[in-house]
């Protein structure tokens, strides 16, 4: 325990705080003493949690469940206030050592003792399981050893049946090396989840180490889901125990009934007499997200904020591509259409487009459990960013292989940009634009006062970029400082509400910014004299996105709800579009040029991919094969590769 610091309260409701047990992804934990002179520990809730109203009426359920935990094995919750500022949650405190400093002080249990620490964690769980609750971290620190056998503790993230999770969306829950394949893979995450659980505390109990050895957390969290657990030094008389409980499968595994009744034939031992030497020892040591396991320090995973959604799975994203890194290459014919007509300015895609001359068949890369929002390339091409779920997931796509997740944050991951120089990675998630180092795999800061941001562009020199704003604003900031440098004048009319601005871009030379607008219309600054914008207007329907030409600095492509794509040349007189693109049926979401200018990509929620001649304002090639909407699109930086990203997978295409 240490002592109180500065800025830490003194009393928390009717109780008088001694001091600091430890804190967690979701919040901190006090000891404090009742008027009457008991014990408790309580669990208060970070600010950014607190600020979200759902998470305070799904904090109130889960205390009331957790309230119904009876039986001899668990720390009862003695009080709660959801209504607090900081909601918090009190629990009996037990003057006892956790499992973890037992076996470290200690050395492994047993055989006669595993079965009997088995046993009384499995009728713990059948207390947890009939209130309607899941533990979900059931790890050796949330294990005590108390005079009168084990109890589990930590009910500040168990999630309810009925479909409540404590914690916010997005913030991982579980232990590498303790956490089930499910939840490694943002699968559902019931009773035999905890199951698996006990089945490596247990392993870990009877021989000092996890059933999946050592390692970084994305490292333990691939073993989970593929390798088979090792129990070659665990006693004979639990390995058929243990073997069941590991089961990737979680219909094959026992019932906590079953499990008990498997446990109970073992010999009995006196585990209370190993809490003796330790009487003193801190209740526990909060869980720890496994983003701050993979970055080393999770106070910076604190900081990233966001607003937190409605109901997702909670390792939906980056832990599930883990999951995939050892599939298979998949590889999948793709055929271009033949069934459009021709439409518009430019005509659709005829039925001579010749698909087939411009790609090969894709690569799937089978991520984020189907959930990608967007993908970006690293200027070098070594690095493919997808994000979707609470995760962007770092992809080799030379070799379609997992680098590494960047996990923590608190709501969907979206928008993915590099910087130019590489050495910046910057996502959008829930209007605030969230700043990654991708070398160090560290979270780098928030920008401040961005809550409503829509779409993020960078600088060619990478020493700002460019935010667009959900109240139509397009502001500035610099990467050194994390500050904004200005607001873009955007001139429009006082007292209405302004249309969002849902894409920005610099051209080629960082000399003009352009946003496209939710009133359809594209507008354009030149920055040598930011005045108010030219305004482009030809959409019918709002613009969605946008991407100027690399090799040209006055040529920009909008895409558009309307359906369809149009060619701009900024020339600061507003005309018409240069070329219209018809041919998709749905919204475009995604636009972005080859390297060399000369071709354009085009995503839309119509589930194809469309390939564009921008010089000569010709339909090439329709790349069909995702299930469902297509989000975004993105080149290689040496233009081979082309990367589109749905809810299915993300595709990379071999451009000839």
């Amino acid at each position: 325990m240490e002592q109180l610091r500065p800025g830490d309260p003194r009393a928390i409701g009717p109780y008088r705080l001694e001091g600091v047990l430890g804190a967690g992804g979701m919040g901190e934990v006090f000891l404090g003493r009742s008027p009457g002179g008991r014990r408790v520990a309580i669990k208060v809730v970070r600010a950014d949690f607190a600020a979200d109203g759902e998470f305070r009426r799904r904090f109130a359920q889960e205390v009331r469940a957790a309230r119904r935990v009876g039986g001899f094995w668990t720390a009862s919750v003695v009080d709660a206030d959801p209504d607090a500022m900081r909601p918090w949650v009190a629990s009996a405190y037990l003057d006892a050592p956790d499992l973890a400093t037992v076996i470290q002080r200690s050395g492994p249990l047993d055989e006669q003792q595993v079965g009997e620490l088995g046993a009384g964690l499995a009728e713990a769980l059948v207390s947890i399981h009939q209130a309607g609750l899941v533990h979900r971290d059931l790890k050796p620190s949330n294990i005590l050893i108390t005079d009168d056998g084990p109890r589990i503790i930590d009910f500040g993230i168990v999630k309810a049946l009925e479909g409540t999770t404590l914690t916010a969306d997005g913030t991982v829950i579980g232990t590498p090396g303790f956490m089930s394949p499910e939840q490694v893979t943002g699968g559902t995450v019931a009773e035999a989840s905890d199951v698996f659980s006990l089945g490596a505390v247990l392993t870990y109990a009877a021989t000092g180490h996890g059933p999946f050895g050592e390692g970084t957390a994305h490292v333990l969290l691939y073993r989970v889901v593929h390798d088979e657990p090792d129990l070659s030094e665990v006693p004979a008389g639990l390995r058929t125990a243990l073997t069941a409980c590991l089961s990737k499968r979680p219909q094959h595994r026992p019932t906590t009934d079953e499990l008990l009744g498997l446990l109970t034939d073992a010999q009995s031992a006196q585990l209370g007499d190993l809490a003796h030497p330790h009487p003193t020892a801190p209740v526990t040591e909060p869980a720890t997200p496994v983003s701050a396991a993979i970055s080393g320090s999770a106070s910076n995973f604190g900081r990233v904020r966001g607003r937190r959604p409605g109901r997702r799975a909670v390792l939906a994203a980056g832990v599930s591509a883990l999951a995939a890194a050892a599939v298979p290459v998949v590889m999948e014919l793709a055929s271009s259409s033949s069934e459009d007509s021709p439409r518009g300015d430019a005509g659709g895609i005829p039925s001579s487009a010749k698909g087939g001359d411009k790609t090969t068949p894709p690569v799937n890369l089978a991520v984020n459990n189907g959930v990608v929002q967007s993908l970006a390339f690293s200027p070098d091409g070594s690095m493919l960013a997808v994000s979707g779920g609470y995760t962007i997931t770092l992809w080799d796509p030379a070799t379609q292989r997992v680098l590494f997740p960047l996990t923590g944050h608190l709501t969907n991951a979206g928008l993915v940009r590099f910087s130019p120089d590489g050495k910046t990675l910057v996502c959008v998630a829930a209007g605030e634009v969230v700043l990654w180092d991708p070398a160090a795999r560290t979270y780098t800061a928030t920008l401040a006062d961005t809550g409503s941001v829509h779409a993020v562009a960078f600088h060619p020199g990478s020493a700002g970029l460019v935010c667009g704003g959900e109240d139509g604003s397009v502001t500035r900031w610099t990467i050194s400082t994390h500050r904004r440098l200005d607001a873009l004048p955007t001139a429009f009319a006082a007292g209405g509400r302004p249309p969002a601005a849902n894409a920005v871009g610099f051209n080629a030379s960082g000399a003009v910014v352009a946003a496209g607008y939710a009133d359809n219309a594209v507008r354009v600054w030149p920055l040598r004299d930011p005045g108010p914008p030219e305004t482009y207007a030809s959409h019918t329907d709002q613009v969605t996105c946008l991407a100027f030409d690399p090799q040209s600095p006055v040529s920009l492509a909008s895409g558009s709800r309307d359906h369809t794509i149009k060619l701009w040349a900024i020339t600061g007189d507003g005309g018409a579009p240069e070329a219209t693109f018809t041919g998709h049926t749905d919204t475009v979401q995604s636009v972005a040029y080859s390297p060399l200018g000369d071709t354009l990509a085009s995503a839309s929620d119509d589930g194809t991919v469309r390939l564009w001649d921008v010089e000569d304002y010709k339909p090439i090639a329709v790349l069909t094969g995702h299930k469902g909407s297509v989000h975004a699109v993105a080149f290689s930086p040496d233009g081979k590769t082309l990367a589109s990203a749905g809810y299915d997978a993300v595709k990379l295409w071999t451009i000839k």
